[in-house]
């Protein structure tokens, strides 16, 4: 582990800046990235088409069709998190363990705490939101607009616990930080997320309505790309299935798996603000030379 020779500079950068080493950090690990969000969405993705795929098919789709697009625009963005949390992963340990393998990142998340993932599908409500729209789908379509409103509600929720505290993934499965302290005066997840989060609030609410803009240009880009050409291809014309409602669910997730990226960018970006992280790194590792631990 070389504390001083990450595979990107530890240096402050602004929000543009962070926009601008998102794309290059995912076109430099496109592969084990693209390997890694598809790990992490599919069982989201089986799971909300098994809730709502009725909806998208032929005879339903011309009344449901926006009913559709709103819930599963809701569903993906309330599971966004989790099923990116690979992603996260990957990208901390490879700033410092230059051969970190996709295998070696599914099993460490697989295997996480608990705790984790009792924080993704419960107290962020990933499970709850799922259970809500798949009853009032199962109720029938009077339910729709129930459903709409409340999963959007709690989904905008969902996103306003992200903006103040987005660095859930970091914490647990990069820093391992213990829920429960196991030594006498142990920094605890609570205290540390606390400590993280509460002296960047101003820069990460910011930082949640700009990217939040952002994204959403990202997605329709993506979005408008699947769809050009599916024009070109003529694939639509040959199918009875409407493919808009695969290329939105796709899309959505693409721009998860971007946008784990940036947050983990913006992770790294705030420890350097907060902590000195850049001299911290270079001390540790000089420390770690003259104790005969590198080659």
């Amino acid at each position: 582990m070389k504390l001083d020779r990450t595979f990107i500079a530890i240096r402050e950068r602004s929000i543009l800046d962070i926009f601008d080493l998102s794309l290059q950090v995912t076109r430099q690990y496109a592969r084990p990235l693209t390997g890694l969000l598809i790990v992490g969405a599919v069982p989201w993705f089986v799971i909300n088409w098994l809730v709502l795929g009725w909806l998208a098919t032929p005879f339903n789709y011309a009344d449901h069709s926006l009913t559709f697009f709103a819930l599963m625009t809701i569903l993906v963005i309330s599971q966004a998190n989790i099923g990116t949390s690979m992603i996260s992963h990957f990208l901390g340990m490879a700033m410092f363990v230059q051969e970190q393998s996709m295998r070696q990142t599914i099993r460490e998340v697989v295997r996480s705490s608990f705790y984790f993932w009792w924080n993704h599908g419960v107290i962020r409500l990933v499970l709850p939101i799922l259970g809500l729209i798949g009853w009032c789908i199962y109720e029938g379509n009077t339910w729709f607009p129930m459903a709409v409103f409340l999963g959007g509600f709690m989904m905008i929720l969902v996103v306003g616990a992200r903006g103040i505290r987005p660095f859930v993934n970091e914490i647990l499965l990069l820093e391992k930080t213990p829920v429960r302290p196991t030594q006498h005066q142990q920094i605890t997840y609570s205290k540390r997320s606390s400590n993280l989060h509460s002296n960047a609030g101003g820069e990460l609410f910011g930082r949640l309505i700009t990217t939040s803009i952002f994204f959403v240009f990202i997605f329709f880009s993506i979005y408008s790309m699947f769809t050009t050409i599916d024009w070109v291809l003529l694939i639509q014309p040959t199918l009875e299935f409407p493919m808009k409602t695969v290329y939105w669910t796709v899309a959505l997730w693409i721009t998860a798996g971007f946008a784990a990226v940036l947050r983990f960018l913006s992770y790294v970006d705030i420890r350097i603000r907060q902590e000195g992280w850049a001299v911290e790194l270079k001390m540790r590792a000089e420390g770690i030379r003259l104790n005969g631990g590198e080659s």
